[in-house]
């Protein structure tokens, strides 16, 4: 429509039902270079209200403005169709009536390509993927910059598409015979062709590229033919994606094949028939061997999660890395995004799509870290056990056979028969005595017989005195919780047994264990009875190494939705993410961002504060003094990331420590320290294990207890994270000052071409990047020897049943306090590494797009040739001369320092 003026409510109608029907409408602005809010029917939101722009893409003189304009095309000077003088002839006209009629054609050409139909929406969306942003001047900041393109040239679309959004066809692929990095005569100057798609809008006033044109694909690299597609899944960040994908199904199939093989050949081991806890049997026996196997398994386990957890992190930093349609969709609100680092923030500029992807990747890791390394648990086998004090009468055959035609029980007579029914038992001197049956928990043995000489006087009322040489019998149980106030060899110390006895009052008797051996000819636990040798039954070993059939099922299910989320964002993600910051100098050398045109001394700290970016950008720029100072590395992370790492670092160490306290002070008396520490990593002990409500049998229990057990787990990733994220802004730093000091090629996430390197795992060097994730394995390592799952499995012939489960969480003060000091050194080191001074050249702009962008306009006297693909280095462009200022950023040439004094913009 070529209509502006006054307010007509009859077509106003009109153009309402006309929408409604799903014919869009085009409208000019209006020339008379004022606001167009006035202007009759730009003002209704019901139409595409299009401003006029001339051949330099500048505001023409006569266009209107303002916040109702749609759009801005062609309007100044171009050839259109008329009738004069009875004939159909052609002549030059201005004004936004031809614009209007620029974007009318451009969005006919949509509806005919796509056939859409009475879609509106659908229509106004292709415009808005394919226009181009950031590219005029002389509009106030009211007016949207954005210019009308028919996407012929979008470099986001795929070869197989004449604009973004288009349904693909093979009939646009180009160069079906040339491979991708191959050579030839016949192959044009991608080069030229190149710089000419990167600095064309395609607009009238522009020659058509001749020859055959080159497509873009979304990573950057050039791609030809019928292989496009293909090419595309091969090369670049996308690659890195499937790859992981690959990975994640690898694992998948892997877990799949594991359970499967579980639930159809698990056995039970003697004495037990079912376990109501979900969990399947599959090896019983040895309990080195058992250990051996847990190790094994559990290490493949943190094999496979690194792999599974390492690609899903790959991916959510792809995700959140933004495009640059999403950059300059930023801009345009005068706000900045992340490149280059992992990011939270990035999460609210992204599209919706991205956003959930990376949501869904982040929660299904959750559960991973809290069940994956409990589907294998190592269950001890103990056994409770009788202590019989006997003399010579109880054990020698001739001897009791005597005492038996005696006046004798028969409650002796029964525990004598038990005792020495099969297994025979077997004769232990003293000292090994004492170290068989001074552990923790019984897995070889049970019943002992303590033989004392003939002839001890014993006055002790308490002692049995129905014959058959026995003394006195003592019952020893692993009570069910999973702790035990004393522990269950405590009647090894003569001390911890009697009437009216306060335990609390006396030390730990593995404390006294070590004094005990060293004078083991003169043991004597009961009544003062010196033991000359003892008789132990043996039992066979039956240590488990059992198999979590619920949580397997949970971390295949897991498993197999991370592959497909990681396969859905490889396949259908259209645009290239500026992963790495030299993706984003790549892709702003390209296509120059004029939001923060003649801002070259920039840094991230001018943007930091969204209240000081959106001042900054609504203002006219102004020219810099350059600074020769050495910042320091911890500047180019902001103040509130540094306090989130810190704080994080201290409440988490604060808590350790609280704990540690606890754990330690909560036996009495208290052991000391060194007692604790003597026990070892992740040792099972019964005096550090935790006394709860949460269930210690059934499903409920291993679930409840695999829960707390691995919560720091997902705490300890966390904090991780932002440790990482904090390394990673340091060190980009780092390498974007380089450039001040030398030459060198860009390193990218796609393809590299030309001068141009391959990333590192995305941004962290790999000397960096091995060291974290070592520390992070060794973290995770510590941690879940500091607090971890104790599965127990009681058999007794004390017990009606003769067997019982208990399950409860163990701790290890030792491992506690290396997860501590490995916390302060991680702290230390990164203040070391903050306290480092940049060379001194290139302001520090860190992850800041704004800042990045600003670096990368060329000089007065340069092109707009593309040189992302040269050797590039930061510097002076242009000399400041008189009141004209100088100008600093990155060229293909060699350039100097900066000095202080001239202003430069």
């Amino acid at each position: 429509m070529s209509v502006a003026g006054r307010h007509n409510e009859a077509l106003a109608i009109a153009i309402r039902k006309a929408k409604r029907a799903g014919i869009p409408f085009v409208t000019g602005a209006g020339n008379y270079n004022e606001d167009a809010r006035d202007t009759f029917p730009c003002n209704l939101d019901d139409t595409i209200c299009v401003a006029s722009t001339d051949e330099r893409y500048r505001k023409a003189n006569e266009s209107n403005f303002g916040r109702h304009v749609t759009v801005s095309a062609p309007g100044s000077g171009p050839l259109c169709a008329t009738f004069r003088n009875h004939e159909f002839t052609y002549r030059l006209t201005s004004g936004t009536s031809p614009a209007a009629a620029y974007v009318a054609g451009t969005l006919s050409h949509f509806v005919s390509f796509e056939k859409i139909r009475s879609n509106t929406e659908l229509v106004l969306k292709r415009m808005r993927d394919n226009w181009n942003i950031n590219q005029l001047e002389g509009f106030p900041e009211s007016t949207p910059n954005t210019f009308n393109n028919n996407g012929f040239l979008n470099q986001y679309k795929s070869p197989l598409q004449p604009y973004a959004g288009a349904p693909e066809h093979e009939r646009f692929a180009i160069y079906d015979e040339i491979e991708l990095l191959g050579s030839s005569k016949d192959k044009p100057d991608r080069t030229q062709a190149s710089n000419v798609e990167s600095s064309s809008l395609l607009s009238p006033f522009r020659s058509p590229v001749k020859g055959p044109e080159l497509a873009e694909d979304d990573d950057g690299s050039e791609v030809q033919g019928s292989r496009s597609r293909r090419i595309k899944h091969r090369t670049g960040w996308r690659f890195g994606v499937i790859c992981g994908c690959a990975s994640a199904t690898v694992v998948f199939l892997i877990n799949l094949i594991v359970t499967i093989y579980a639930a159809a050949s698990h056995s039970h081991a003697p004495g037990r028939s079912y376990d109501n806890s979900g969990r399947l049997t599959l090896f019983f026996g040895s309990c080195s061997k058992a250990q051996h196997i847990n190790i094994i398994v559990h290490f493949i386990i943190n094999a496979l999660s690194t792999v599974l957890l390492s690609a899903s992190n790959y991916c959510m930093q792809c995700l959140s890395a933004p495009t640059r349609t999403e950059v300059n969709r930023v801009h345009a609100k005068k706000a900045w995004a992340d490149i280059g680092v992992p990011s939270i923030r990035n999460l609210r500029l992204i599209e919706r799509r991205k956003v959930i992807l990376w949501g869904l990747l982040s929660l299904s890791s959750l559960p991973l870290h809290l069940l994956y390394n409990s589907a294998v648990i190592n269950s001890i086998a103990a056994w409770e056990y009788q202590v019989i004090l006997a003399n010579d009468t109880f054990v020698q055959d001739d001897l009791w056979q005597r005492s038996v035609a005696g006046n004798i029980s028969p409650q002796v007579i029964q525990i004598h028969d038990t005792f020495f029914s099969e297994p025979s038992p077997q004769r232990l001197d003293t000292d090994d005595c004492i170290s068989a049956y001074g552990q923790s928990f019984q897995t070889a043995r049970s019943d002992v017989v303590l033989v004392y000489e003939n002839g001890i006087n014993i006055s002790d009322g308490t002692a049995w005195n129905d014959g058959g040489g026995l003394l006195t019998l003592e019952s020893t149980y692993i009570e069910e919780g999973g702790t035990d106030p004393t522990e269950q060899f405590s009647w090894m110390c003569p001390d911890h047994h009697g009437e009216d006895l306060e335990i609390s009052d006396l030390p730990l008797c593995s404390s006294e264990i070590p004094h005990i051996k060293t004078d083991a000819g003169n043991w004597a636990p009961f009544y003062g009875a010196v033991v000359s040798y003892c008789l132990s039954k043996p039992q066979p070993e039956l240590c488990e190494v059992n198999f979590s059939l619920p949580i397997a099922i949970v971390v295949i299910l897991l498993n197999g939705f991370k592959a497909i989320i990681m396969g859905i964002t490889a396949f259908t993600s259209k645009e290239q993410p500026l992963v790495t910051v030299g993706d984003g100098i790549a892709s702003f050398l390209r296509i120059k961002d004029t939001t923060v045109s003649h801002m070259c001394l920039s840094s991230r700290r001018d943007f930091g504060k969204r209240k000081n970016c959106r001042r900054l950008l609504s203002q006219q720029a102004l020219p810099q003094l350059w600074v020769a100072q050495r910042t320091r590395w911890f500047r180019a992370a902001s103040r509130m990331r540094w306090i989130a790492v810190i704080a994080l670092y201290l409440i988490a160490l604060i808590t350790c420590a609280s704990l540690l306290g606890y754990g330690t002070s909560v036996l009495e008396p208290n052991p000391g320290f060194g007692y604790f520490w003597n026990l070892g990593l992740g040792a099972v002990n019964t005096n550090t294990m935790i006394d709860w409500t949460i269930p210690s049998q059934g499903v409920s229990g291993v679930v409840g207890n695999t829960l707390v057990a691995n919560v720091p787990q997902v705490i300890l990733s966390f904090i991780y994270f932002t440790y990482n994220g904090l390394f990673t802004c340091m060190l980009l730093a780092r390498e974007y000052s380089d450039f001040t000091l030398e030459r060198k090629g860009l390193r990218v996430s796609g393809v590299p071409k030309g001068h141009q390197r391959s990333s590192y795992f995305l941004q962290l060097p790999y000397r960096f990047s091995l060291p974290l994730m070592a520390l992070s394995g060794l973290l995770h390592w510590l941690v879940s020897e500091s607090i971890f799952l104790v599965s127990i499995n009681v058999y007794s012939t004390l017990r009606e049943t003769g067997y019982a489960t208990m399950m409860t969480c163990g701790y290890s003060p030792a491992a506690i306090l290396l997860v501590i000091l490995a916390g302060i050194a991680m702290v230390a080191t990164i203040l070391v590494f903050g306290s480092f001074r940049l060379k001194p050249g290139v302001p520090v702009a860190s992850s800041c797009s704004l800042a990045i962008a600003a670096a990368c306009h060329p000089g007065s006297a340069r092109s707009n040739n593309d040189i992302s693909t040269s050797e590039l280095q930061w510097g002076v462009m242009d000399l400041p001369i008189g009141d004209k200022p100088g100008h600093c950023g990155f060229s293909n040439e060699s350039l100097g320092m900066p000095v202080e004094g001239p202003l430069y913009a």
